[in-house]
């Protein structure tokens, strides 16, 4: 079955709208030297708002830039761009990188790339093998990481990690990791603490359309720890593969982390289950009514009565509720169907979404249909998770149910199935 994602504009979120504006001059980085003229340190040290740093070293293959120190901190409205490398390129899948900054000889407790300024534009680069994180954002806005491997050598297979974050960010807000297109994908694999963190001082930010926790081709596992860790408020973690990572997926483990949406994703082979809200690799009970408090509010998960698919209609119809009561929730709730991946306890392939009223929890079981985005087969498992009008995200449901084929399956009773259909629509009660 393909991995099915939503588009950005499903999760409303503010930095997708974020353009990188337009660089004003070039400065061309021509060696590998860690200093001195024509090196990537003078030209970080010498960028100022509206430069670009570009590359033109005079060599084939991948040119690593091996610092001997700490590189100075990127100045706000600068752009970094090692697709700027005769013969580099993210215009495919995977990418043809060529320039690669490799933390080897660098002080322990020393990050990659450190990002304090707004607007920032990273994008084409390897980073690898630094004692701490590969690329630290700290008290910046609208900042761009684009196209880049973090924590694999240049081809995107090899353990290179980083003992700290591929990613890290700190008091940050409307940061993009990745984005909505396939030539804006970070691989961020093989990091010792986690693919990304976003810390308890940032928020609103997204990390869109990543591999994280595998290689380049998405099949091969190069598991972080965790792999993404999100202790702030209003993030969207979103149509990302999030595979093969040691933990957890995702992991909530702080009190501010609410209003998280976390939607769209695929998740499979992770040790730990997919999305955790709090530490520890258990699932979280649901509670009656839903009113305790947490990461992402800790909301109920989806219970899954019945799932089946009337093939001839292309068509799942869900028997679900969600014990949630809106006293303690901002509705409608959406509820996120997904195809199970092997362990039958994450969501692997994105189906399709149906909408939980305030109303249908006065009822509770409520049967609705849509018509699924992938290919689905009778056998099946299906797992799911609710998100409030919050953008707080659940778990994945604990208990996974095979897809059946609806009953009765005679002619006569399917044409009067039909005519049940169109009596809910015409009433109002079916929603698509």
């Amino acid at each position: 079955m393909p991995r099915h994602f939503p588009s950005c504009a499903m999760f409303s979120l503010l930095a997708c709208a974020l353009a990188v504006s337009a660089s004003a001059g070039e400065i061309l980085v021509t060696n590998t030297s860690d200093a001195g003229a024509g090196s990537l340190r003078a030209a970080i040290t010498a960028a100022v708002s509206g430069d670009a740093i570009h590359f033109a070293i005079g060599e084939t293959g991948v040119q690593t830039i091996t610092p001997a120190t700490a590189l100075p901190p990127i100045a706000a409205g600068v752009t970094i761009d090692g697709t700027t490398q005769s013969g580099a390129s993210c215009a495919t899948w995977p990418p043809t990188l060529l320039i690669e900054i490799a933390g080897d000889a660098a002080p322990q407790g020393s990050d990659g790339l450190t990002i304090n300024g707004n607007g920032v534009l990273v994008r084409g680069l390897v980073v690898n093998s630094f004692s701490s994180d590969a690329i630290r954002v700290a008290n910046a806005s609208g900042v761009h990481i684009e196209c880049n491997f973090i924590g694999t050598d240049a081809t995107g297979t090899m353990d290179y990690g980083n003992l700290g974050v591929g990613v890290r960010l700190v008091g940050s807000t409307l940061a993009v990791i990745g984005g909505q297109d396939v030539s804006d994908r970070n691989v961020i694999s093989a990091n010792a603490v986690a693919g990304v963190l976003i810390d308890d001082t940032s928020s609103a930010n997204g990390v869109m359309g990543n591999y994280i926790g595998t290689n380049a081709a998405g099949a091969t596992r190069l598991d972080n720890f965790n792999g993404v860790i999100v202790r702030g408020a209003t993030n969207a973690i979103a149509g990302n593969l999030i595979s093969g990572n040691t933990e957890s997926g995702v992991l909530l483990d702080a009190s501010t982390a609410t209003g998280n949406s976390i939607r769209g994703n695929s998740m499979t082979g992770n040790g730990a289950i997919g999305i955790a809200l709090g530490p520890g690799s258990l699932a979280t009970p649901n509670d009656p009514g839903d009113p305790d408090s947490g990461p992402n509010r800790l909301q109920n998960t989806p219970v899954l009565v019945d799932v089946a698919y009337a093939a001839g209609l292309n068509q799942v119809t869900a028997i679900f509720a969600v014990s949630t009561d809106p006293a303690n929730a901002s509705y409608p709730l959406l509820v996120d169907f997904y195809g199970a991946d092997v362990d039958d306890e994450e969501g692997e392939f994105y189906l399709g979404t149906l909408s939980y009223e305030a109303s249908d929890f006065v009822v509770g079981n409520v049967t609705k249909s849509f018509t699924p985005v992938g290919s689905v087969q009778v056998g099946d498992a299906v797992v799911a998770t609710a998100t409030d009008a919050g953008g707080n995200t659940s778990e994945f449901t604990s208990d996974a149910i095979a897809v059946v084929v609806p009953e009765p399956a005679t002619l006569a009773s399917g044409l009067a199935a039909l005519a049940a259909l169109a009596a809910r629509r015409r009433a109002g009660t079916f929603v698509a």
